[in-house]
């Protein structure tokens, strides 16, 4: 491990390179690719590294891939939306709201707008002040608040202008 040795190679004794290898290795934030519910999660027919996420057997690639409301569903609408939108692929941005958990942005073409709104926390937060319009898509159902790492794309009408 590089770190290791160049802390050894700096003196540092073990116990606190191992602290310093925790606190500065990537390796504390990753798991292997969990593709499937299968041993080692479909990662590899060998001893994985890094240790599986205990719920590869629910959260994995294959189950998601077969559920119609699953990420790789709601990827596949929103990449086939913005294709066939001019307004997101031409339109000029303008930021509107950038809080600590809550991130908007609006898309504006030929006086056509569409508002984006991303949720990036695990609790439920409210809509920013002054952001509104019609629900065009969403990785849920429709609220009135934003839900733990919602993504809401929004179409002003004429009086929310």
């Amino acid at each position: 491990h590089t770190v290791d040795k160049m802390a050894k190679s700096l003196g540092i004794i073990q116990p606190f390179r191992w602290n310093l290898i925790k606190k500065t290795s990537r390796d504390n934030a990753r798991t292997p690719m969990q593709w499937n519910g299968e041993k080692n999660a479909g990662f590899t027919d060998g001893e994985p590294w890094l240790k599986l996420h205990p719920n590869y057997k629910e959260v994995n690639v294959q189950t998601d891939s077969a559920d119609p409301d699953g990420v790789m569903a709601f990827l596949r609408t929103l990449t086939s939306y913005k294709k066939s939108s001019d307004i997101l692929k031409d339109g000029s941005f303008r930021e509107l709201y950038a809080g600590k958990w809550v991130y908007a942005f609006e898309r504006e073409l030929d006086g056509r707008r569409l508002i984006s709104v991303c949720n990036f926390s695990k609790k439920d937060r409210p809509l920013p002040k002054g952001i509104a319009g019609a629900r065009v898509l969403s990785n849920y159902g429709a609220a009135e608040k934003l839900r733990p790492y919602e993504f809401l794309l929004l179409e002003p009408q004429e009086d929310e202008k």
